[in-house]
């Protein structure tokens, strides 16, 4: 491993960042994850203004690297928000380590949910002259590096540092409330809202294999299995053990807006429990312990109601017949 330590960046502008693939794409604001999908450059000055950003330079196979990566991710969890984003960049040290699916192992494993690039080709790594795993670097919201370190450690400067940044902005129009909104707003299935949430669409008419992360955040859905992403909703492909449709939401109840040529059924669950009685919406049906809704005609499906306000995780795991998703509606 190199040890060579360069000359600070302080005071510099940050280089733009480039990824081979992303990972955790859906974390990104709105306007930043059709950047990420279509894997064009991140340019501070055009994408990243006036947004606080820990870049975090490192690889799972390094034991230095290791050492940060849990004091980057309750970074992550105490600061994020409008305004703040901690972007990792992984640069392998060993070729075992450039292959994406072991990866993304590793960040499941260490259930990080922030955007990570996969840096293979070193690019990112390269503009930024790095010598050394792993590295933390914060850029201002004028796009100027204010803290670089190189090795492990270094969080109680860091994270004062982010404060210092923060707080006089976080109620201001540049950095809104962070202030949850009382509930996850409506969903419109179809290929315009998966591509906003980082699931790339399936080719057309055909179904494709996706795979959920490890934590879904919240007002987000994903899908495991085989499904059709079409313009204005999506379709499950042939059922299997894997199949389903999952949805992290903020409220108290959920309708489903569905339809199904030939009439499907759906088993529902609430955070990992079939629904109960007195939570149950007017077409949730119990069938030996188990509750389903049996979707045909064009409608809203009531799915649950008088739950505890709060997040909660819905899964849809299709049992027979091919439904069409169009929606979700949430109070």
């Amino acid at each position: 491993m190199w040890r060579i330590f360069r000359s600070s960046l302080v005071g510099k502008q940050a280089a733009d960042i480039t990824g081979d693939s992303w990972l955790n794409i859906s974390s990104f604001p709105q306007n930043i994850r059709s950047i990420a999908v279509s894997h064009k450059e991140l340019a501070f000055e055009r994408d990243l203004r006036d947004t606080v950003v820990v870049l975090f330079f490192w690889d799972y196979g390094d034991p230095a690297s290791l050492q940060d990566v849990l004091h980057i991710r309750a970074l992550w969890e105490r600061y994020e928000g409008p305004g703040f984003l901690i972007i990792g960049i992984h640069t392998p040290q060993l070729e075992l380590a450039t292959d994406p699916d072991k990866v993304q192992g590793a960040v499941l494993r260490f259930d990080l949910d922030f955007p990570i690039a996969n840096d293979a080709s070193y690019k990112t790594w390269k503009r930024y002259g790095n010598t050394v795993w792993p590295r933390k670097i914060l850029v201002d919201t004028t796009g100027t590096i204010c803290y670089d370190r190189n090795g492990e450690g270094g969080f109680e400067e860091l994270e004062q540092k982010i404060r210092t940044l923060l707080e006089p902005h976080r109620e201001s129009k540049l950095f809104p409330s962070t202030k949850e909104p009382d509930k996850t707003p409506d969903i419109a299935f179809g290929a315009e809202s998966a591509r906003m949430q980082g699931i790339a669409a399936s080719p057309p008419m055909e179904p494709a294999q996706y795979h959920l992360q490890f934590k879904l955040p919240i007002h987000h859905y994903g899908f495991s299995g085989w499904w059709i992403i079409q313009e204005h909703q999506i379709i499950n492909g042939a059922v299997s053990d894997d199949q389903a449709c999952v949805i992290h939401f903020l409220g108290s109840g959920i309708a489903l807006s569905a339809a199904s040529e030939a009439g499907c059924s759906l088993e529902v669950l609430i955070n990992s429990k079939p629904v109960q009685e007195h939570m149950r919406g007017q077409d949730i049906v119990n069938q030996g312990g188990r509750t389903y809704v049996h979707v045909r005609e064009d409608r809203p499906y009531g799915l649950a109601q008088s739950l505890a306000h709060g997040k909660h995780v819905l899964s849809l795991v299709p049992v027979s017949g091919t439904v069409i998703l169009k929606g979700a509606l949430f109070s």
